[in-house]
């Protein structure tokens, strides 16, 4: 029989915040058993090693061999849940210290710590460093998973201290003055930083030199301020201008002249002879150098010494002439000069006076120079202006008549004036400029003789010819386009005489009038019966151009054009030339006398242009032609604004049907275009015109529909005139023109005044400050309209602080203190100042209105004299602003 039990081994485990469920083990040596696991809860498994153990407590483990004997274990699980403990701590930022050490601690031994803070901080750390105030949450993990949280505060302490300074002045009568700073601070440092390497640690310092001067407050905390004071340098002498004079003959005095851009300065002179006058411009009539001292209100003064000089000398004078008045020099100038400088000249002569130096004149005479220097003394000089104007004698003689033995003669001019010029003209030409001059020509000749002062005479004489020499002439002409052939003329001043003609291509003729066809020149020699000869030329010119014709293309005759117009505006037209139109098939309506006549029918037309000075002519043909297209309709798309007064409607012409492309576009009988598509377009009745290549045209009507019109009237319920004390709430009211329902979106500007609600209408806000409210309003289209409203804040500082009080006793007036309305909610500081800077009164922490807050006029229980004292206060107002108000009180005892 077997009965052997088999062996049963039960290992258990713990559970934690780390493992929530477990596992547990059974084992045994005898080969072939099942396992059989009890526990808590009605737990049970035939696991070996169950996984899913959740629950503490005592399981019990049954192991079973083949031969049916059963053996137990028994395993405990173990639950450990217990959370370690967890301490923070922080510290303060300061404007020294720019980074703290958070500190983490728990009693709990192996534990890990982890921190998170603002800005996304985080750090595996014990105790790290942070340079970020806020709060800061350390959590510490035990070994055994379970965790505990604690939190750590990091402040800030970074108030910048607030910092006052007067400025100051430095003059000549005091050299010295006294800086003065105050701060809101408690316990500050001063640092004052200066011209010439100035620096103090006083808070008062006191300074010789003008210029910046910096003050650098430090507070408790390490945060500093600065401001600067200016100490104004009014040290500067006075700007003063002096001036004498001249004594001269003209003026036996003169007044000495000062002046300064220095207000309120006073003026002292001393003469040369040691006198002293309180004047600041006194009449003087002693030559020599006087002392002016001018002293500035500052204390300052300035010198300058000025002459008075003596000024009697006569100048000297001389006076010349040019030349000559003459035939040929009409004018003469009159020169002045004198070694004394800046004089005035002053001519005088007959019917004559000038204020010059230099002077032209054209009368003979005597003239008086006078000259006057700026001492008023003056000298004289004259001059004689001698006139030369006698014509020259002159004659001439002809040596004899011209006849064919002497076909030369001599003419001769003569003079006694010495010098004389001679010129000989024929004709209105000059020959010759010597007395004795050949010619061959008869007719009159004219001398006329030059004297040396350009005076002129004149004489002709009569050069004649022999009748009997033989004179010939000869006419010639134009060849043109209607006189092919012309006749040449020829004639003599001789009867019996022999005609030759010799011309182009070998031509001769002995006929006085022969016939020619040929241009150039022709020359004719007439010969009478002594022999005498005489030749004469014919000039035969040729004008055979033709004249231009020209006809541009016409236009197409269409449905629309009835009829075009011809142009032939390139043609030569004009007097001299003749125009004629004509046509077999075609039809003319006007303008047949012109270049541009209308037709309106198809066929051939002709221009024959004719030049009447020549009788040449030129043809030009032209077809005009007739074209029958027509458009007849278009497929157009037709899309109307997306919001009332928008002007995105459109209207598309996709496809044109008839007529002849391309086509041009017109709406509402605007110019053509080609663009085929009209953007930008509002509501209303469009005529669209489309026109082809022929000018034939297609008209429709088009109506874009326009939407209604989005508005919205913004208002704020329960103000007048739209204004609020700081602090209040009001509520807005948008009223659109649809119902709410159609809105898709509301919009509040400025942004963060209206709290987050899409499609709100009547939100309340809170304005700190005068704000400008806009609404808009976008409806399910997407068109937006949109209104606005100024709410104005009343954020006036109402503070009064009194400039004089009198600590007398008598119940009125006895203490300076604030006064403030409804919006001053405390006074941090109130600190008074004697005029050398020292503080006299300091209260911290006060409310506005209170007498007993005041200062009583006391120092450390002493009265104060009467006097200017300094006062500066800081206020705390109601919208968390801090403003810093200064200024001066009379104390009056």
């Amino acid at each position: 029989m077997d009965t052997l039990s088999p062996d049963a081994e039960a290992f258990g485990n713990t559970l934690d915040c780390a493992n929530t469920v477990v596992q547990i083990q059974g084992n045994s040596t005898t080969p072939g058993v099942t396992f059989s696991w009890s526990g808590p809860a009605g737990y049970t498994s035939t696991e070996q090693n169950p996984s899913d153990i959740a629950v503490a407590g005592l399981y019990t483990l049954t192991v079973t061999a083949p031969n049916g004997c059963q053996s137990s274990a028994q395993a405990v699980v173990v639950a450990d849940f217990a959370a370690p403990d967890a301490q923070a701590s922080g510290g303060t930022l300061t404007c020294q210290s720019g980074s703290v050490t958070l500190t983490g601690t728990s009693s709990t031994p192996g534990v890990t710590y982890s921190w998170s803070g603002p800005g996304g901080f985080t750090s595996n750390e014990q105790n790290p460093k942070v340079s970020e105030a806020g709060t800061y949450t350390l959590t510490v993990t035990a070994p055994n998973g379970c965790t505990q949280t604690a939190t750590a505060v990091v402040d800030l302490d970074a108030n910048v201290p607030q910092v006052a300074v007067g400025n100051g002045i430095i003059s000549c009568a005091e050299p010295q003055d006294t800086l003065i700073a105050a701060t809101n601070a408690p316990n500050p440092t001063f640092s004052w930083t200066g011209p010439g390497g100035f620096s103090s640690n006083q808070q008062n310092p006191v300074v010789t030199l003008p210029g910046s001067y910096t003050v650098v407050v430090t507070a408790a905390n390490g945060c500093t301020a600065q401001a600067t004071a200016e100490v104004v340098d009014n040290t500067a002498p006075p700007q003063i201008m002096a001036s004498g004079g001249t004594i001269t003959c003209t003026n036996p005095t003169v007044t000495l002249s000062a002046s300064s851009t220095t207000p309120g300065v006073t003026y002292q002179w001393t003469t040369p002879a040691g006198t002293v006058l309180q004047e600041q411009n006194p009449e003087v009539s002693e030559a020599g150098d006087y002392h002016l001292l001018v002293t500035a209100p500052n204390g300052c003064t300035a010198e300058e010494t000025v002459s008075v000089l003596l000024d009697a000398d006569v100048p000297q004078v001389s006076a010349s002439v040019s030349g000559q008045l003459t035939c040929l020099v009409q004018e003469v100038e009159l020169s002045g000069s004198s070694s004394h400088p800046d004089v005035e000249y002053f001519w005088e002569g007959p019917s004559f006076q000038a204020f010059a130096q230099n002077v032209t004149v054209s009368v003979p005479g005597s003239y008086l120079l006078t000259v006057s220097a700026p001492n008023g003394c003056s000298a004289s000089a004259s001059v004689l202006v001698v006139q030369d104007t006698e014509a020259p004698e002159v004659s001439a003689s002809v040596s004899g008549p011209i006849t064919c033995a002497e076909p030369v003669v001599t003419l001769e001019g003569s003079s006694s004036t010495p010098g004389a010029t001679f010129s000989w003209s024929f004709e209105g030409s000059v020959l010759s400029t010597e007395a004795v001059v050949s010619v061959i020509q008869a007719g009159t000749y004219e001398l006329l003789v030059t004297g040396p002062n350009g005076c002129t005479a004149q004489t002709s004489v009569l050069v004649e010819q022999d009748p009997t020499v033989p004179v010939a002439e000869a006419q010639g002409g134009v060849l043109t386009c209607a006189q092919p052939s012309l006749q040449l003329v020829g004639s003599a001043n001789l009867p019996d005489v022999s005609f030759s003609w010799t011309g182009p291509g070998g031509f001769s003729s002995d006929l006085p009038n022969p016939t020619v066809d040929l241009p150039g020149t022709y020359t004719l020699t007439v010969t009478d019966a002594q022999g005498c000869s005489a030749t004469a030329t014919a000039l035969v010119e040729e004008d055979k151009v033709a004249p231009l014709a020209t006809i541009a293309p016409p236009d197409q005759l269409t449905c629309i054009v009835e009829s075009v117009t011809l142009d032939a505006s390139g043609s030569d037209s004009g007097p001299g030339f003749a125009l004629d139109w004509s046509t077999a098939d075609g039809n003319f309506l006007s303008g047949t006398s012109g270049l541009q006549p209308v037709v309106d029918a198809p066929g051939t037309y002709q221009l024959t242009v004719t030049n009447q000075s020549n009788g040449c002519s030129s043809t030009a043909t032209v077809a005009v032609e007739l074209s029958d297209a027509v458009p007849n309709d278009a497929d157009i798309l037709a899309q109307p604004p997306t919001c009332f007064g928008e002007r995105d409607g459109r209207i598309v012409i996709e496809e044109v049907f008839g007529g002849t492309p391309p086509y041009t576009y017109s709406l509402n009988f605007a110019p053509f275009t080609t663009n085929p598509q009209f953007l930008g377009l509002g509501g209303g009745k469009y005529e669209l015109t489309i026109q082809d290549a022929q000018g034939c045209e297609w008209n429709t009507l088009i109506e874009l529909q326009e939407p209604p019109e989005l508005e919205v009237f913004l208002e704020a319920k329960g103000l007048t005139d739209n204004t609020l004390q700081l602090g209040d709430e009001v509520q807005l009211e948008a009223l659109p023109t649809v119902f709410p329902s159609q809105l898709q979106q509301v919009i509040w500007l400025p942004e963060g005044l209206v709290p987050d609600c899409p499609l709100c209408l009547q939100p309340l806000v809170q304005p700190t400050h005068t704000t400008r409210i806009q609404v808009i309003v976008e409806d399910l289209n997407g068109c937006t309209a949109q209104d606005e409203l100024l709410l104005v804040v009343d954020r006036s500082r109402p503070v009064f602080i009194p400039n004089v009080f009198s600590p007398d006793g008598d119940g009125i007036n006895d203490r300076f203190y604030v006064f403030g309305g409804r919006s001053v909610v405390r006074i941090h500081a109130l600190r008074i100042f004697d005029r050398w800077g020292e503080p006299v009164f300091e209260k911290l922490d006060m409310l506005p209105n209170d007498p007993g807050e005041g200062w009583d006029g006391t120092y450390r229980g002493q009265e104060l004299d009467q006097g200017v004292y300094t006062w500066f206060a800081e206020i705390e107002f109601l919208d968390g602003e801090v403003e810093l108000f200064k200024g001066d009180v009379l104390l009056i005892r």
